[in-house]
């Protein structure tokens, strides 16, 4: 007989049974329901990724383009202005490092002229007109080998045209940008022609006639739409039918595209990242099954296990939390710490970069009166007088001041350029010598082989007499109190010897270079203090033998004068320094002619009356007819009233710079020459003698006899 509490369970067990099954199915409802919800925002939210990640791609191709765009206008512009517009452009060239390859000049009839670089082109194709007088053809240099050439028309009704390698951008710009599975990105202009597709077969053509004509079978239906949105300019994300033209059995699918335009010129070409769908959902439908089949065995088999061992993963995860906050904390103080010291190292250099800048400047106009009274006492006075020698020495101590100024300015600034003066190589190295010799420790023999013939450099004697003392002392350095020996070898060789020396290459723009090695046979370098050895600070010394800048400002000269340095050493064995320094061309060293200038009229602009002063006396003792003013309204009052052929300005004129002032002239007096005097020649200096700013700069304190040399160089 069964009691009141087995009838209970008979029947509470299946109802609850059912309700638990009811339960369970509700459960499964509601989370299918999320799951899809949740995954068709997954979806959307991978296709905006997709559009921020094409818009990124355009928005960084579009800033390409405008390089290139500008870059030729550049040329372009230097082209017509300099006098040696081809040194410009192979100096240009020789500093790329991106996919400008060459430039090309065609003449009315498109016939190429001329051409820099060894390609071919062929098949050109218009891609699009960027402006008025400006265009972009694609040309083939081989089998599946493509550059872009931008257009643009010169005054003469020439056409030159800038060479872009285009497959090489298409590699490695876009299309290491990977979108799914087997997704692409493809270029395309506002006209539907394909400029970049993984399929080389395809450039070129337009995006639907061309490829009918290669696949006349397919339907292109839903691709004419897509296409059609694109073309009108817009971005989006587009849902259509095709097929993978990159799989040789052109399967159907449907595809994803997100497209955006870039702007080119007065046009626009369009970036288009191409998905197949079931990459968006392929993903995550296998996701959602192994989740649920974990989750479902959780659930029913170790249900209590995963609770517990979830309580225990939290208290775990809890504390490694706050040990990785703990660590990451004192990984920010360090750095911030290490921040400080370097903010406070940086400003203690830049204080003294500008009180150094400010001493030269002050210097400066203190040598400019001392110097140029002393020539005038020297073309006073007789050749063979006792006050002529006491004028000379003056004149001698103003240039070692001089030389000693520019070596303070190069300490206060970077990548400057510098003015330097006809150096005969072979009495250089002589007297060079000559010092060591006389330094030379008694337990170090001393040799010399100097083995040329007239070359000169241009650069200067201080600088590179510093340059080989500093080696030298080191060599001496290496060898200690052993008995050793230093040599050192001077030579002309051609720039491909030179390549051969430091097994990089050289710069195109000079045909020899003077090799100088100075070698020892002390300790020698371990590899590790040869890859450091020109790093500024780095030193092996003890504390309070050495700073560690003796080689780093080798090599800051050494370059200032565009020459190499490489050091070659083995432990044990001795060192070798090895300096290039390039021979100058003739040319370059002409004298003034000074009757050429003696109908000029100059006007001297300067802030310091001693300056204007002594110029003014200067020049009239050549018979140049000379102006002096003081400001920029007796500037402007002088050039509107007569007609100067020079403006000598000062870097600080006044209260506006004198560059300010030449831009303000620019265009308005294009036979004026306009050069500026300056402290030191900094990047704002070197870029507004580029931009045409202003004609040439002449570093401070100056002479007649410079001013002269840089007014010939720019005589009409």
């Amino acid at each position: 007989m069964q009691t009141k509490t087995d009838k209970i369970r008979n029947w509470f067990i299946p109802v609850l049974g059912i309700i638990a099954g009811l339960l369970i199915a509700l459960l499964l409802f509601i989370g299918r329901s999320f799951w899809n919800k949740h995954r068709s925002e997954l979806v959307e939210n991978q296709k905006e990724q997709m559009l921020i990640l094409t818009e990124a791609v355009a928005n960084s191709m579009e800033t390409e383009l405008v390089e290139f765009i500008d870059d030729l206008a550049l040329i372009s512009s230097m082209r017509e202005r300099l006098p040696d517009a081809d040194t410009f452009i192979a100096e240009y060239f020789s500093i790329q490092n991106g996919f400008e390859i060459g430039l090309i000049l065609e003449d009315r009839d498109g016939q190429i002229l001329r051409k820099t670089g060894t390609y071919s082109l062929s098949n050109p194709i218009f891609i699009s007109r960027i402006a008025e007088g400006r265009s972009i053809w694609q040309y083939e240099t081989g089998p599946d080998q493509f550059v872009l050439v931008f257009k643009q028309e010169q005054r003469d009704g020439r056409v030159l045209g800038l060479v872009v390698d285009e497959v090489g951008y298409y590699e490695q710009v876009i299309s290491n940008i990977h979108v799914g599975t087997n997704g692409y990105m493809l270029v395309k202009n506002s006209e539907g022609t394909i400029i970049m597709h993984p399929d080389k077969e395809q450039w070129g053509i337009a995006v639907i006639e061309g490829r009918k004509e290669m696949y006349p079978d397919l339907d292109y239906t839903s691709l004419t739409e897509m296409i059609d949105k694109q073309l009108s300019g817009e971005k989006g994300l587009s849902e259509y039918e095709s097929y993978w033209w990159t799989d040789p059995d052109l399967p159907r699918v449907l595809k994803v595209a997100a497209y955006v335009p870039a702007k080119v010129g007065d046009t626009f070409w369009v970036l288009s990242a191409v998905i197949d769908y079931s990459d968006f959902y392929s993903p995550i439908d296998e996701s959602f099954k192994s989740l649920s089949l974990t989750y479902a065995g959780a659930v029913f088999i170790f249900a209590l296990l995963i609770f517990i061992i979830a309580r225990l993963i939290l208290e775990q995860r809890k504390a490694a939390t706050e040990v990785d906050y703990l660590r990451e904390l004192n990984a920010q103080l360090e750095a911030v710490q290490k921040n400080e010291e370097a903010i406070a190292h940086q400003q203690r250099l830049s204080i003294m970069g500008t009180m150094t800048g400010g001493i030269v400047h002050e210097f400066n106009n203190f040598l400019v009166p001392i110097m140029g009274y002393a020539e005038l006492l020297m073309l006073n006075l007789p050749e063979n007088s006792e006050e002529f020698d006491y004028a000379n020495e003056i004149y001698d101590a103003s240039e070692k001041a001089k030389e000693l100024t520019r070596q303070l300015s190069t300490m206060s600034r970077r990548n400057v350029e510098t003015v330097f003066t006809a150096v005969d190589a072979e009495a250089f190295l002589r007297r060079v010598t000559r010092m060591m010799q006389s330094i030379c420790p008694e337990n170090v023999s001393f040799s010399e082989e100097v083995e040329l013939n007239g070359q000169k450099l241009i650069g200067s004697k201080t600088q590179l007499n510093q340059v080989l003392l500093n080696v030298f002392a080191n060599a001496v350095q290496a060898v200690g109190g052993e008995e050793g020996h230093i040599s050192l070898s001077a030579s002309c060789i051609s720039a491909k010897g030179a390549e051969n020396v430091i097994s990089t290459p050289v710069s195109s723009v000079f045909e020899e270079y003077i090799h100088i090695q100075i070698k020892d046979d002390g300790c020698g370098m371990s590899p590790e203090t040869l890859r450091q050895i020109f790093e500024p600070f780095y030193t092996t010394k003890k504390p309070g033998e050495g700073t560690g800048l003796g080689l780093a400002l080798v090599k800051q000269m050494v370059t200032s004068h565009r020459g190499y340095v490489c050091a070659k050493s083995r432990e044990g064995e001795g060192s070798a320094i090895e300096i290039l320094l390039p021979v100058a061309q003739q040319e370059e060293l002409s004298e003034p002619m000074e009757n050429e200038n003696r109908e000029r009229v100059f006007i001297v602009a300067d802030d310091n009356a001693k300056i204007l002063e002594m110029l003014k006396k200067q020049f009239t003792k050549i018979r140049i007819r000379t102006e002096s003013v003081m400001n920029n309204s007796e500037l402007m009052e002088i050039l509107s009233r007569e007609r100067a052929d020079v403006l000598l300005i000062d870097e600080t004129f006044g209260r506006e710079s004198g560059i300010s002032c030449c831009l303000a002239l620019s265009g308005k007096y294009p036979d004026l020459v306009r050069i500026l005097m300056a402290d030191t020649v900094t990047r704002e200096v070197v870029e507004a003698k580029q931009r045409g700013v202003i004609d040439d700069y002449i570093e401070k304190p100056v002479s007649d006899r410079d001013i002269l040399l840089t007014v010939q160089r720019h005589r009409h």
